[in-house]
């Protein structure tokens, strides 16, 4: 194994999340890929980056180290980039023109899943979460069988593809914008995940559960707020939707 760009975004992501789960949210991934992949770049080390615990996640003295070594790489990275592309522009180029079905999408503040039933697909490994499995059930719903071209739990391979106008991919809506991509929001919200909170009973603790909910809503929303596409379906109706009774 060999330490690759996306694995410094991953450390990045989890040490300034502070979370495994807000981290899998920034990257476009799902919890357990994230896991996997911060295990293998352990092993790969030779040592633990960061302690889990119920609060969250807690750097080692290696995971205080590696991230902010990583940040320059990226930093560095990206200041490679600027300069390569102020070059460029300055070379005389050939442009050709947006695709029409391209185009179409760019202009919409939404798209049905039906539209997108010609599409080629890029989706990650299946895994036990269940969301290939549910997502293939809401593209019948919708009365066509999803075409699969592209497996990947790499982000960063979903987003090139995707850009490529190879294929598209879903995203979960609370993330960093991607320079090439467009962004839109399902129309009817024919995908969701409902969560259900449970105790046992007689729990000393359950007297909190209200003020717990309420921590969570205040918690999501503020994660809506940073997330502009995910915003702007929250303000066009949204919000009744995934919390009833926040409008």
């Amino acid at each position: 194994m060999r330490l690759d760009l996306l694995h410094l975004e991953l450390i990045v992501a989890i040490g300034n999340a502070g979370s495994l789960r807000r981290a899998a949210a920034e990257l476009h991934l799902t919890q357990p890929a994230v896991t996997t992949q911060l295990r293998r770049i352990e092993r790969h080390l030779g040592g633990a980056l960061f302690l889990r615990g119920a609060e969250g996640v807690q750097p080692t003295h290696l995971g205080a180290l590696v991230p902010q070594q990583a940040k320059q790489v990226l930093g560095q990275l990206t200041e490679l980039e600027q300069t390569a592309r102020r070059e460029a522009a300055s070379v005389p180029v050939r442009v050709a023109g947006i695709p029409a079905q391209q185009y179409a999408l760019l202009v919409e503040t939404e798209v049905g899943l039906a539209e997108l039933a010609a599409e080629s697909w890029v989706m990650p490994h299946p895994d036990d979460s269940g969301m290939n499995e549910f997502f293939a059930a809401a593209c019948r719903a919708a009365g066509f069988e999803q075409r699969i071209t592209d497996f990947t739990t790499e982000s960063h391979v979903a987003f090139a593809l995707t850009a490529s106008g190879r294929v598209i991919c879903p995203l979960y809506p609370i993330g960093a914008n991607r320079d090439g991509l467009v962004t839109l929001p399902l129309a009817g919200n024919p995908l969701f995940r409902r969560i259900v909170l449970a105790w046992r009973a007689g729990w000393a603790e359950a007297a909190m559960v209200d003020e717990l909910c309420a921590r969570i809503g205040k918690g999501y929303r503020e994660l809506v707020a940073g997330a502009p596409v995910h915003a702007g379906w929250w303000a066009r109706g949204g919000a009744g939707f995934a919390l009833p009774g926040s409008e």
